[in-house]
């Protein structure tokens, strides 16, 4: 099992005073590393970098009270959209059977989907462990400021901020318990966010009629929620400002059949002629599902996923004439709903209650245009893996901690250079986003054989194809025999650079990444032939009989 060293064995006031252990000292935050908050991203960035590095001191602070992030607000009856086996932080399984399973495979089970408090629990658990190494101090209620790099502490006090490095993330996860709904509502008006439903008082015969907003993931969670405590078709209204692709939980159940879907997504976009025509083929192929399979094919693609019989639920509402298709909410009154391209006139005059599920949950990652992952003195912690915060922020803690500079290349450089990342500015949840999340996929794997984290990798529990969910023999198999996986990866990465999806041409910072990788590759094979030549002429323009050959060629060791 993976542990975190505790600086060599020396006492931490022995650290302190070598290396300005994490800690408060003269009003100066001193610390390796501050990281901003305490959700997903950041702690498996803290987790992992504490194992790669065994003298790393990290500060963590967060705004709120607590360790989590946005699941500190989510609603009650929220479950993981992935499996628990690949989850939270490298070195601490979350797994229901992780317990037994310790050093041996985690089973990718669908069903074993934990729950809000059961995350909590586990993140609580996490940094409790990070604090017991000494290294690293959380500091709840506590705000970072950019403008002047200083941190206002729970107590008013404003203390500097020194440190090698801030970390932060760049998704800034909104939940509609966050913020109050983003369209004015007339007084009198009922509109609650989703977490009301937990309510026994919200659900049932206490409402004559259910309106849900959004829709998305929390807005089907929502609409299922209603449906399983007994509440009738015909009494909920959906509004539905763009349909969305689901991916179908079921394609993923267990290692035979997740990589068995691996091989088909692939495929399907290999075959397709361009990067709108994927994300059909994958329904296809039964991976994707959708809400009305006779409407044209949506545009929108953010990952949401449920079961096979949770979108048979679904299309109960579709069936009943209950989705509203007409643009997002503009303002509300008693009278009805004001939409983009209409209205909807209030389902009960007197007992209608609006549920908000409208945030935009990971719409952060859209915004600004954010390039670089490591810069002197930042980190953005950035998506380096399909849908996977767990394993983005450990891949970034690898590659700080073991990526140095070459006699060209200051460390920094050589560590964007070896991360293929969705950059804000660049991300779109449509077909285009799915191939590039697939094509960089493809690419960090192939970094991580170039960088020397391929070992790494294979043991990596955040990542689903891994050993520690996958028999190595399965993965080889359908890497090499004949499914040939390997060659149509890389089939697939030469596509996306050769400009063969004409509508989701290469991202500028990718293209300066692919760019770097040939110039390497030119510059060890330059070297090959060099060395090479020293072996074959040992002598300028001489070439030695074989019979007169040193055993060992001085001008090749020299």
């Amino acid at each position: 099992s993976r542990t975190h060293a505790s600086g060599g064995g020396l006492p931490y006031s022995i650290l302190g005073m070598c290396r300005q252990a994490s800690g408060i000292q003269s009003n100066i935050l001193r610390a390796d590393y501050l990281v901003i908050g305490a959700g997903l991203h950041s702690l498996s960035f803290v987790d992992e970098l504490l194992t790669q590095d065994a003298s790393a001191t990290l500060i963590i602070v967060d705004k709120t009270p607590g360790v989590g992030g946005h699941w500190q607000f989510a609603y009650p009856f929220v479950a993981l959209h992935q499996v628990s086996a690949n989850y939270g932080v490298n070195s601490e399984p979350l797994g229901r059977d992780a317990a037994e399973k310790r050093g041996k495979l985690e089973a990718f089970d669908i069903h074993d989907r934990a729950g809000k408090d059961r995350i909590l629990a586990y993140f609580a658990k996490v940094v409790r462990k990070f604090e017991a190494t000494g290294r690293v101090r959380f500091y709840p209620n506590t705000t970072f400021r950019w403008e002047d790099r200083t941190v206002e502490m729970a107590d008013g006090r404003r203390l500097s901020a020194a440190c090698r490095k801030v970390v932060a993330p760049t998704s800034n996860v909104a939940v509609p318990a966050t913020r109050p709904p983003p369209f004015p509502i007339e007084a009198g008006v009922a509109v609650v966010p989703v977490n009301a439903l937990s309510d026994e008082a919200a659900v049932g015969a206490a409402h004559e009629a259910y309106v849900v907003l959004g829709g998305g993931k929390t807005a089907a969670d929502a609409v299922l929620h209603l449906l399983g405590r007994g509440v009738p078709v015909e009494a909920v209204s959906w509004v539905v400002p763009n349909d969305v692709w689901f991916f179908l939980r079921d394609s993923l159940d267990g290692a035979d059949m997740l990589l068995d879907t691996l091989r088909k997504m692939l495929e399907a976009a290999l075959s397709a002629p361009d990067a709108a025509s994927v994300l059909p083929a994958w329904e296809a192929i039964g991976v994707l599902g959708r809400l009305d399979p006779q409407a044209p094919p949506p545009i929108t693609f953010r990952g949401a996923t449920i079961t096979r019989a949770e979108l048979a639920q679904l299309q109960q509402l579709q069936r009943a004439h209950r989705v509203v298709r007409l643009g997002r909410v503009t303002s509300v009154s008693a009278r009805g709903l004001e939409l983009q391209r209409g209205r909807l006139p209030m389902p009960s005059t007197h007992d209608t209650l609006l549920v908000d599920c409208t945030a935009g949950g990971i719409d952060g990652c859209i915004e600004g245009a954010v390039e670089r992952v490591f810069a002197p003195d930042t980190i953005h912690l950035m998506g380096t893996h399909f849908f996977n915060a767990s394993a983005s922020g450990a891949a970034v803690a690898w590659i700080e901690a073991n990526v140095r500079a070459t006699p060209t290349k200051s460390a920094d450089e050589r560590k964007n250079e070896s991360i293929y990342v969705m950059c804000p500015g660049y991300i779109s949840f449509d077909a285009r986003g799915a191939v590039y999340a697939l094509y960089m996929d493809f690419k960090m794997m192939l970094s991580y054989q170039e960088i020397g984290a391929f070992e790494w990798m294979g043991r990596n529990r955040l990542l689903p194809a891994s050993a520690k969910h996958v028999p190595q023999h399965k993965m080889l198999w359908l890497m090499l025999g004949p499914a040939q996986l390997g060659a149509k990866s890389r089939a697939f990465v030469a596509r996306v650079e050769g400009g063969g999806f004409a509508d989701a041409p290469l991202p500028p910072h990718w293209r300066r990444n692919v760019d770097a990788e040939r110039e390497r590759k030119r510059e060890r094979e330059s070297a090959f032939l060099a060395a090479f030549a020293r072996c074959f002429h040992c002598f300028p323009g001489e070439r030695r009989p074989p019979a007169q050959a040193p055993s060992v060629c001085p001008r090749l060791t020299s």
